[in-house]
C-alpha cells in the first residue's frame, strides 16, 4: 500500500516536471503561429488594396 502511493506520487511528479516545460512550449508556439498568421492575412489584405 505504502509503495504504491509513493509510485503514485512520483508518476504525477514526474508527469508535472515534463508537462509543463512541453504546455510553455506549445502556448509560445501557438502565440508565434497566431502572430504569423495575423501578418499574412494582413499582407494579403494590402496586396488587394482592403486595408
Amino acid at each position: 500500500m505504502e509503495s504504491s502511493f509513493i509510485k503514485e506520487a512520483l508518476i504525477q511528479h514526474f508527469f508535472t516536471e515534463m508537462a509543463l516545460p512541453i504546455l510553455i512550449i506549445l502556448s509560445k508556439s501557438l502565440d508565434m503561429i497566431q502572430i504569423y498568421l495575423e501578418r499574412q492575412m494582413k499582407a494579403a489584405l494590402n496586396i488587394f488594396g482592403i486595408v
